[in-house]
């Protein structure tokens, strides 16, 4: 497998790239664990042995037990293990020594020695402060040369004498004198340039080409091609990504047709299916889980504030008057609205708060807040989604931007509305496109415990207004079964009928007992976990809740007395949230103590 840094480091699509295209499983460090001092991934089954890691992660992130130990990257007795020989790291830990500027000083002796002949191209000057002619020479000229650490990683930010001005380089001839080992002097070379699009116009731009040499059973070939870094702004004397560099392609000429060279079989030769690391890791589950929930609130929440700017909109009528307060109401029961507003509050202040819900960043449980919070869920799971997946979530962000602008109201709903669009096309994608693997369930299992929360949740809220009559239309629209209401019934919403319609019929997919039948639909295709606290109570308290909801009798609630009925939905909600805290538990945990038997 492909240990990575994740999704925030600047080269995770060639990590993520690099397993698809070898076949390997890509896994961060909160996807391992040391038991034994053997190593472990977290999947759904439960804990599968690891004897082979390609590690991208830098050495002294890896294990925080023996190296940093404020690092979230690594996997704590991954070094351990390796001692015990129960797991090889490829990309050993200590290669990185290898890429240390001090070896450049010794290449030419270097290669006189082992081969025999002089380097065919020369490195950069480099000069090792260890050795008293050399650290004499780099004082002297520290106004002209560059200074970088001696050991480490080469990505550390080297010091330009140059750039540091009469105390800067007093300071650092000061820590040069004191620690001369620690310290490399190098030539400062001027890049070439290449032509670059910048603000709508060709800007040059410095450029680094690094070349690769493969080794064989002959020896090394290099590579054709290589690969080319752009400077962030002209005359920047660091090249990287890290830097806010960029890349090009590079492309090499030829005169006749060249063959592509690939791993994959090629076509028209007889292939078989091999699946290589089918279980899935507890952290993408996780991470699809809370996709699903968290698309789901953001829909629930959308919908809600079209409900109340409807009627906000509408001035013409008593009736919207006292709807809206009941919806005001609702948004301080659901915890969307500060209990400050509990009660009639000025139309003004009423319109400022739904605003903030739409269009503040910093709101918890915004509009905005919530994208933000989509969109990093889904930069987790990156390579699991698709590139037109990925398309709809970048849309999402986009119109989640739009501003008040002079009818803020107006503006507010037509973003409510477009975003509900934009929910719609992400929920397509994954009905329609998604592989029905465990990916898939749990994502599909996070969003209908969700929507069966969001719709309790909201029932419960709507009941426990004083004047509940008036926010039956709304729960409808809520639902999104306001037609299906009136096809039916043919009357105004009823009580009864609404909570017929919004709780028992499995026929409706915004239903309360339709999300049950999905959640009892997935947990019977769930995996058997090896570690869990107790194998069946998400199932047992999944049976429990349904044979609770099928005593529901909606028209037995007598539109006076429906305290007692609130106080059931208080309940059922709770269980809700312990089917969540279950999966949790059986699923995504791994932290019941026993021994772990390797698999194969």
């Amino acid at each position: 497998m492909l240990l990575t840094p994740g999704p925030h480091n600047e080269t995770y699509f060639e990590h993520a790239y690099l397993a698809r295209y070898l076949g390997l499983t890509l896994v961060e460090g909160g996807d391992l664990t040391v038991r034994d001092n053997r190593v472990y991934l977290k999947t759904l089954e439960g804990l599968q042995k690891v004897d082979v890691i390609l590690r991208r992660v830098d050495d002294a992130f890896c294990d925080p037990l023996e190296f940093r130990s404020d690092s979230f990257l690594g996997v704590a007795g991954l070094v351990q293990a390796a001692r015990s020989g129960n797991v090889t790291i490829a990309n050993a830990l200590g290669s990185t020594l290898v890429e240390s500027p001090a070896f450049l000083a010794f290449l030419p002796s270097l290669c006189k020695l082992l081969l025999g002949e002089e380097l065919l191209i020369p490195s950069v000057a480099t000069w090792w402060c260890g050795q008293a002619k050399e650290q004499r020479f780099v004082l002297e000229h520290l106004d002209q040369i560059v200074v970088k650490p001696a050991f480490g990683a080469v990505s550390q930010f080297p010091f330009f004498g140059r750039q540091l001005g009469q105390a800067g380089r007093e300071k650092l001839a000061s820590e040069i004198s004191r620690q001369p080992f620690a310290f490399v002097g190098q030539e400062q070379v001027s890049f070439s340039t290449a032509p670059s699009w910048v603000n709508d116009r060709l800007e040059p731009r410095g450029i680094v080409v690094r070349c690769y040499a493969t080794a064989s059973i002959d020896g090394y070939s290099i590579m054709p091609g290589g690969l080319t870094r752009i400077s962030a702004q002209p005359g920047d004397p660091v090249l990287s990504m890290q830097s806010g560099g960029g890349s090009k392609d590079t492309w090499i000429l030829s005169d006749t047709p060249v063959a592509p060279v690939t791993l994959l079989t090629p076509s028209g030769q007889p292939t078989a299916a091999i699946r290589i690391s089918t279980e899935l890791p507890s952290r993408v589950a996780d991470n699809l889980y809370w996709l699903g929930r968290y698309s789901e609130r953001l829909e629930a929440t959308l919908r809600l504030l079209r409900c109340v700017l409807g009627r906000m909109s509408d001035e013409s009528s008593s009736e919207a008057a006292s709807e809206l307060a009941a919806l005001a109401q609702m948004f301080v029961t659901t915890e969307r609205l500060s209990k400050r507003l509990a009660g009639r509050v000025p139309a003004r202040e009423l319109e400022h708060e739904i605003l903030q819900l739409v269009y503040s960043s910093h709101r918890p449980g915004s509009v905005r807040e919530l994208v933000l919070r989509l969109r990093q869920i889904a930069s987790m799971v990156r390579d699991r989604l698709s590139a037109d997946t990925w398309r709809i979530l970048n849309q999402l962000q986009l119109d989640s931007k739009s501003r008040a602008g002079r009818l803020p109201l107006a503006n507010a709903l037509t973003v409510c509305n477009t975003l509900i669009m934009d929910l719609a096309a992400f929920s397509g994608m994954e009905m329609e496109n998604m592989t029905r693997g465990h990916g898939w369930r749990f994502l599909d299992l996070g969003r209908r415990l969700e929507r069966a929360y969001n719709l309790v949740d909201t029932i419960r809220a709507a009941l426990s207004s004083s004047s509940s009559a008036n926010t039956l239309s709304s729960l409808l629209e809520f639902a999104d079964s306001t037609i299906t209401y009136r096809r039916r019934y043919f009357s105004e919403p009823r009580l009864d009928s609404v909570l017929e319609l919004l709780l028992m019929d499995r026929g409706n997919p915004r239903s309360f007992a339709y999300q049950l039948m999905a959640l009892r639909d997935h947990a019977r295709d769930l995996p058997a976990a090896q570690i869990c606290i107790s194998p069946d109570r998400f199932v047992h308290r999944l049976n429990s809740l349904t044979t609770k909801t099928n005593g529901i009798r909606p028209d037995n609630i007598e539109p006076d007395a429906t305290a007692q009925f609130e106080k059931f939905l208080f309940e059922i909600a709770a269980e809700l949230t312990g089917l969540s805290d279950d999966i949790t538990d059986q699923y995504f945990c791994h932290t019941v103590s026993h021994k772990v038997e390797a698999r194969p």
